[in-house]
This record gives structure tokens, C-alpha cells and sequence, in this order.
């Protein structure tokens, strides 16, 4: 499953957060994910385990 995103900068701060959420860190520099581009312009990152999600903001355009 993967959250689709219309632009880099939704995906960085989604990215951001669900790092944030899983402890991987002490800082933002730590990602959950390689943010990817797709042939169409958007961008993704795998969804995590739904406990991951708080405060994750709806940028995303799509699950699939």
C-alpha cells in the first residue's frame, strides 16, 4: 500500500511524521522511507501500520 502525494513537500512532512511516530530518531533527519516520483509527477512513500498515521497530514491524494 502506498500514499500518494501531488507534490515533494507533502510527502517530506507525512514522511517526517510517521519517522517522528516510529521513534526511529531523535530528529527529522531519520525517514521512514525513500520518497519516490512517479512517471506522472506525484510522489509516494509505503503506508505504514495504521498506529503510525497520528497526525499525519491528509496531503495525500490516494492509497493504492
Amino acid at each position: 500500500m502506498m500514499l500518494i502525494f501531488n507534490d515533494y513537500q507533502s510527502a517530506y512532512i507525512a514522511n517526517a511524521v510517521i519517522s517522528l511516530n516510529m521513534r526511529l530518531g531523535g530528529d527529522i533527519t531519520v525517514k521512514w522511507a525513500e520518497i519516490q516520483q512517479r512517471e506522472d509527477g506525484k510522489h509516494m512513500i509505503p503506508k505504514p501500520d495504521i498506529e503510525f498515521m497520528d497526525n499525519v497530514p491528509n496531503g495525500y491524494v490516494e492509497e493504492k
